[in-house]
Parts: C-alpha cells; structure tokens; sequence
C-alpha cells in the first residue's frame, strides 16, 4: 500500500515521457526500459548494470534506442556512446521517425 506521501511521485513517474512510451510500447520489458531511463539520466553505471541485467541494447519493435537517446543528450556523453557501441548498438537502428544517432 502506497502511503499519502508517495502517491504524487507514483503519480508523476506513471505519467512520465518514458512511462507514457512504455504503455504504448507493450514488448519493452522492464529491463529494457531501465535501460532507456539510465541512459536518459546519463547514469552509466545503471547503463552498465542494466546490460548485465540483459537489456535488449537493439529493441526491435521500439519508438526509440538506448542509442539514440544517448546522443540526445546535451552532454553527449562519449563513454556512455562508446559503452553502448560496444556492446553491439546498432548505429543504423532507426527510431519510430526513422531517425537515426547520425541524423
């Protein structure tokens, strides 16, 4: 049971960007999500802790890719870019707008 005091921040991560993604999504699992979400906060050891976990790093039936978000972010953050790469990120991957990181 969800006290008084928790139910604005349930309320405000169920109806985030990446939790409205995730209900559209459906084929994401939890694992795979946590993965976009780390790489969206710039969290590199949750990324890597999320790859151990064994996140899809090339989602098939995705809106978007660890990728892709990552060169979203202002940062840039290059070892997080080259942490993905190297575990096999498709650079080549479009998102849902046929986007890819280069474009």
């Amino acid at each position: 049971m969800f006290t008084k005091k928790a139910l604005p921040y349930i309320f405000v991560s169920l109806f985030s960007p990446i939790a409205l993604y995730a209900m559209e999504q459906g084929p994401l699992s939890a694992v795979d999500l946590a993965l976009i979400q780390a790489v969206q906060m710039n969290d590199l050891t949750k990324v890597n802790k999320q790859l151990q976990l064994g996140a899809q790093i090339n989602p098939k039936d995705s809106h978007t890719t660890a990728l892709i978000e990552a060169c979203k972010l202002a940062s840039n953050n290059e070892k997080l870019i080259e942490v993905l790469l190297e575990n096999e990120a498709d650079p080549n991957l479009p998102n849902k707008d046929l986007a890819t990181p280069m474009h």
